[in-house]
């Protein structure tokens, strides 16, 4: 790996200091990602992937699959592409996808920092990307309203995590692709790479495609005045194409046939008036609620990109930063929280359309949104400050700077305890799974087709096997294994 600022040869104290403290922080949050990854193992079928599972299995093919739920069920139409890649992986398909997606999410992460660095001119180095990345990631899960039903359930997890991270990597593509020599005979595959990402992490739910079509909106309405300056006509085309993808996938999802089965019981006439002023209200109870029970977090999440913000830009080093002009980084952070309260507005619309205050995985696309805001206007203040000379001995301000990244760059172990402890649970439950599937399938090879099994408890408000086999998660649960029927009573002997 090249680290372009020597990285590991600095010897003044303040670069010492700061190279221990950003190897402390990505150890401590890999340490803590890790186990999220590792707790994932324990994950199995629940509730909807049954009948996700079973709809693939008596189809011809992913594309007939995808057409009857379309049609029978569900207007989301590219979940069940993920769905089966984790089918065809097999009994570890599950299991290891949670540690996939975060792999997958830091990555796409540390590229689009980067990405965004070069476009600022702000020479980075990979150690300090990764560890933001990291951290975002980490924050992110840690608060979300629910982390079982984003990350361990695969439903929740291919609805609205999985089109986070393909966003991410749109965002970093459509960066990288403005920065290198822009030839007419790339428009092609450029447009239709951004085209099928926002199409495809679209079709993963209502409030994915709304935020996609908020932030893409916003991004167009920013770059237009500017269009004619250097190339951010080209920097236009791909999110305008983009744009084109989002407000698609809303619109295949809008006129699915499944929506009056899934549906029939909502009144839904349009109010956008109405929908707007409840979005509004919403927006406002989310963010109270978050500062009022997540403190700690939302305090985190600004002070360690402000303290790296200041000691990076602090040491007055040329190859750091050509540094843009103080007003444009004050402008940006004054609007960037404009700006994300839009976006979340845009991705409670359809649940404010639906069903009223948002679900607890329907909130998690605002949290993430909350927490790369927090972290970034914390680090553009850290980055204002450093150009402040602090009572003249701005070296001592920086190593007292970096005895408070020091740390808080221990605070994801804090989290990698926490989560540990809930490790025996999962794992007895996962066991009690294991049982209860070998007995199925005992029973199946038996000749048995109306099999009687332990009920399990729900986890995380997810639901389990009921005691009706009549239950839609029992008929689902029957057609997956090819039996007649499944019932859990509650005391079973």
């Amino acid at each position: 790996m090249h680290f372009p600022d020597n990285f590991f040869e600095r010897q003044n104290l303040v670069a010492l200091l700061f190279r221990v403290v950003i190897i402390i922080g990505n150890l401590t949050t890999l340490a803590a990602l890790s186990v999220y990854g590792y707790l994932g193992i324990f994950s199995h079928y629940l509730e909807d992937d049954y009948c996700h599972s079973s709809t693939i299995m008596n189809s011809n093919n992913i594309f007939e699959a995808i057409a009857r739920n379309y049609v029978m069920w569900s207007d989301r139409y590219s979940n069940l592409i993920f769905i089966q890649i984790t089918d065809l992986s097999g009994k570890w398909g599950i299991p290891l996808m949670p540690a996939v997606t975060l792999i997958f999410w830091v990555i796409g992460m540390s590229w689009l920092l980067s990405e965004i660095a070069k476009a600022l001119e702000i020479q980075w180095n990979p150690m300090i990307t990764l560890f933001i990345s990291g951290l975002a990631v980490l924050l992110s899960i840690l608060q979300a309203p629910n982390d079982y039903q984003i990350l361990y359930w695969r439903a929740g997890l291919v609805t609205y995590l999985v089109p986070l991270v393909l966003f991410v990597y749109l965002a970093a593509f459509i960066l990288w692709q403005q920065r290198l020599p822009f030839w007419k005979a790339h428009r092609l595959w450029i447009g239709l790479i951004c085209f099928l990402l926002t199409l495809l992490a679209g079709g993963s739910s209502e409030t994915t495609s709304a935020l996609q079509i908020g932030i893409l909106l916003i991004a167009v309405l920013v770059v237009w005045p500017q269009r004619k300056k250097g190339q951010h006509g080209d920097f236009l085309m791909p999110l305008i194409v983009s744009l084109f993808g989002a407000v698609l996938s809303i619109l295949i999802m809008a006129i699915a046939p499944g929506n009056s089965v899934r549906l029939s019981t909502h009144d839904h006439r349009f109010n956008i008036i109405g929908l707007g002023i409840q979005s509004i209200i919403f927006t406002i109870q989310f963010i109270w609620d978050t500062l009022r029970t997540l403190p700690i977090p939302t305090v985190i999440s600004m002070v360690i990109p402000f303290l790296v913000g200041y000691v990076q830009f602090s040491r007055n080093d040329p190859k750091i930063s050509k540094m843009q002009p103080s007003s444009r980084i004050w402008l940006t952070v004054l609007l960037l929280p404009i700006f994300v309260f839009i976006l979340i507005m845009f991705s409670f619309a359809p649940s404010t359309y639906a069903q009223s205050y948002p679900e607890e995985r329907v909130r998690f696309p605002a949290r993430f949104l909350m927490t790369l805001t927090l972290m970034t206007d914390g680090g553009l203040l850290g980055i204002l400050t450093s150009q402040i000379q602090l009572f003249g001995k701005t070296r001592y301000v920086s190593i007292a700077a970096m005895i408070a990244l020091g740390l808080l760059a221990f605070y994801p172990l804090r989290a990698a305890l926490t989560v540990y402890a809930k490790a025996p649970e999962y794992s007895q439950r996962a066991d009690a799974w294991d049982a209860r599937q070998q007995q199925i399938l005992s029973e199946k090879a038996q000749g048995q087709q109306d099999i009687i099994v332990p009920q399990l408890p729900g986890i995380a408000q997810v639901k389990e096997l009921d005691t009706s086999p009549t239950y839609w998660v029992n008929v689902c649960a029957a057609t997956f294994y090819g039996v007649h029927s499944i019932s859990a009573p509650q005391y079973f002997q």
